[in-house]
């Protein structure tokens, strides 16, 4: 039973009814309430449940959690122009069978799947512009963890944690207390100062005990990460213009960098062009200017300029010029650049 719906609506029994009449545009007002407030019961229970540190960070600058879920709703119910349900007829034309033809049971847990989906994504872009440093320790945890053979990212019935593989979890004893966890993390002379080798300490450490838990809260993790960074001088997890591609595919890699041209060729536009910030004749010679420094983050092999440097290529303007008329604006449509492509790599949280 789902907590925090009413009875009005039956999720299993009427659930194919109402996506179908939403996808045929014959449902009526109350039924999408009925349907929106389904979602947004299945997605609230499942953020606070799995995600609830991440959500309490993500609440900062005046978010609440209802607006981070409405969020996520919304994205599930967002229609293209002719009014279709985008979402929606992405969700049944994905499904094994037609929607007529599947059973209720089985089509309640592909719909729960798909709201939790897209909740996790829309908190992913969310934690990635509030906490940029932790999103990009978190991405490298998710990647590194892929080469330890006894270290896993599991969901549990505490939250998304780091557990130890192929051995008991010890789930019935208590946490590992945080404040130990640190004093231990902090005694060892990390040798490897990359998310690897900081993640085979984690394993140690779990390893080497069998008084708590075998596992560590994903957060907890991050937040360790984070503390650690900020005392190595030498070390700048959160480096303005160098992104970490790995595990990546080159389909994924293209797909990416085309979204974030079209990303920024829209900022370009609503935010300077036609509001007349920007004349007519330097509109190009902008957006070519951030698109160069959009593919040096593309690209390992290219050396990483300064920003006026492509200004000076692209705009043909001076050092003075630049600071004068262009500094301001390219940093911040790149910083909006540089907010939707931590986005981008933090999708699937």
């Amino acid at each position: 039973m789902l907590i925090g719906f009413n009875k009005v609506m039956d999720p299993k029994k009427n659930l194919k009814d109402h996506i179908s009449k939403c996808l045929t545009k014959e449902a009526s007002q109350e039924e999408l309430e009925q349907l929106i407030q389904l979602t947004r019961v299945i997605s609230r229970n499942y953020l606070k449940h799995f995600y609830r540190s991440f959500l309490k960070v993500c609440t900062k600058d005046g978010l609440s959690e209802t607006d981070i879920i409405n969020d996520a709703v919304s994205e599930v119910f967002s229609r293209d122009e002719e009014g279709r349900f985008v979402y929606l007829s992405n969700f049944s034309d994905s499904l094994s069978k037609p929607l007529q033809e599947i059973q209720e049971d089985k089509l309640f847990l592909a719909y729960q799947s798909f709201v939790q989906t897209v909740s996790v994504r829309m908190l992913s872009r969310t934690y990635a512009q509030v906490d940029r440093t932790g999103a990009r320790i978190y991405r490298n945890i998710r990647d590194g963890v892929k080469g330890i053979t006894e270290l896993e990212l599991y969901k549990s019935s505490w939250g998304a944690v780091l557990k130890l593989k192929g051995v008991s979890s010890n789930d019935h004893l208590e946490e590992f207390p945080v404040n130990k966890f640190e004093d231990l993390f902090f005694r060892v002379n990390i040798k490897n100062k990359h998310t690897v080798g900081m993640l085979n300490v984690v394993r140690e450490i779990l390893e080497s005990q069998d008084a708590y838990r075998r596992s560590i809260p994903l957060f907890e993790v991050i937040r360790l990460f984070k503390l650690y960074f900020s005392t190595q001088l030498d070390h700048d997890p959160d480096e303005y213009n160098h992104f970490d591609f790995q595990g990546i595919s080159e389909f994924d890699h293209t797909r990416i960098k085309s979204k974030l041209i079209q990303f920024i060729k829209q900022k370009t536009l609503t935010t300077y062009v036609i509001t007349r910030k920007v004349e007519t004749g330097k509109v190009l010679p902008l957006f070519s200017t951030l698109v160069s420094i959009i593919e040096e983050w593309f690209d390992d092999s290219k050396e990483k300029n300064p920003f006026y440097h492509h200004a000076a290529v692209y705009l043909k303007t001076t050092e003075e010029e630049y600071e004068k008329s262009w500094r301001t604006r390219i940093e911040y449509l790149i910083r909006l650049a540089r907010e939707e492509l931590q986005a981008y790599l933090m999708d699937g949280l």
